[in-house]
């Protein structure tokens, strides 16, 4: 094998990019950030599919990382509080359907039922019902999530164990299965 076929193997292209990287890892930087500048949409589907496919990979560096500055975001996190103190009620207020799925799957996680139903699956799950109350059929606006088998009695915070109910009819209903 000649000098010149040597360089052409992938296996020596990799080893001598990662040393020149690594040796000239300023002029690469400012390379690939010019070049991200350039191409922006190509550089964020680059960056999307990345995340794509390691998510896995995110969520154990993010648990990692949160565990290893827990008393640094806790600092943060009361700094904030304290700079916005009507953020989450104005939030609240605003978003009444989201603020109830995030209590609902609270009280489930507290009660450690399990299950998890987002707002997106319970706008979902009234339009599968046509807007109706899954009891006395009456088109209302504002529904509510019954549980068939209420949390109180074992019952799971998921989509099979949720119907939407109106107010008089989920109050009538209680804690019954």
């Amino acid at each position: 094998m000649s000098c010149g076929a040597l360089s052409h193997t992938p296996e020596y292209s990799r080893k001598y990019g990662a040393r020149y990287r690594r040796e000239h890892s300023d002029i690469v930087r400012v390379q690939r950030s010019e070049s991200r500048a350039r191409h922006p949409e190509k550089a964020r589907s680059r960056c999307t599919k990345w995340r794509s496919e390691n998510q896995e990979e995110i969520r154990i560096y993010r648990a990692a990382y949160n565990n290893s500055h827990r008393e640094q975001n806790s600092v943060y996190s009361a700094k904030w509080r304290k700079e916005n103190p009507t953020y989450s009620s104005e939030w609240s207020a605003k978003n009444p359907e989201s603020r109830r799925a995030i209590t609902n799957n609270y009280r489930s996680r507290r009660r450690a039922n399990g299950g998890t139903f987002h707002h997106a699956a319970w706008e979902y799950l009234k339009t599968l019902f046509g807007h109706c109350c899954a009891y006395c059929g009456r088109r209302m606006k504002n529904l509510t999530q019954d549980h068939v088998i209420p949390i109180s009695k074992g019952g799971w915070h998921f989509s099979g164990n949720i119907v939407p109910a109106c107010q008089s009819c989920n109050a009538r209903k209680g804690v019954l299965v």
